[in-house]
């Protein structure tokens, strides 16, 4: 295995040569393609190799996608805990809103940020989970315009989550819990958990 990394290492230096060199839009397009479907396969050939636990706690992946209100870009961050995957976005998700098409389209901008983080991760779930919604408000909750649990909007959200991870959101597999929290900054968090552990891991993260 390592005499394969070592040459998909060589492979993606030679495909950095060819993009600094000539060549048109569309063949320096192919290699880029090239370029990161070989460092994907990089990354889980290096993870069935190493120990997937240090992997799990050391390592934060970034993908971007477009606010629902702004012209703006952020990035999702997640990691993988003891089995649990946490998602964090660095903003609020969106409230309900009369206009639901406005809300589906803001969330199928995460479809392949969640098959990204899919791909790399090959993170899978029990048959009963738990989806553990998260809201920080920056500062305290006391003086916040603080929404009520039932405004904001997590059913879309959870049959993507459900959809883009190969889950199953029937209650008799899945059940979600959400909750509110003062915080450095505004921003999101979401929690895959089986369902086994979420009382031990509820506890964990609010003793923190």
């Amino acid at each position: 295995m390592i005499s394969k990394l070592k040459k998909d290492v060589q492979q993606v230096n030679h495909y950095l040569e060819l993009l600094e060199g000539s060549g048109t839009e569309e063949e320096k397009n192919e290699i880029c393609y090239r370029l990161i479907t070989r460092m994907e396969e990089m990354t889980v050939d290096a993870r069935n190799q190493f120990p997937v636990q240090a992997y799990q706690y050391t390592s934060d992946h970034t993908c971007e996608f477009e606010d629902i209100d702004k012209n703006e870009k952020f990035s999702i961050c997640y990691h993988i805990d003891n089995g649990v995957l946490h998602l964090m976005i660095p903003r609020m998700i969106a409230w309900k809103r009369s206009d639901h098409k406005l809300v589906k389209a803001y969330y199928g901008r995460f479809r392949e940020e969640f098959l990204h983080i899919v791909r790399l991760s090959r993170f899978t779930l029990p048959e009963q989970f738990v989806i553990w919604y998260r809201h920080c408000y920056k500062g305290s909750l006391n003086g916040r315009d603080v929404l009520d649990h039932d405004n904001i909007e997590t059913k879309i959200m959870t049959d993507l989550l459900c959809r883009c991870f190969g889950m199953d959101d029937s209650p008799m597999h899945c059940e979600t819990y959400v909750s509110s929290i003062g915080n450095r900054e505004d921003c999101s968090e979401i929690f895959l958990i089986p369902k086994d552990k979420f009382m031990e891991y509820y506890r964990r993260i609010n003793t923190k």
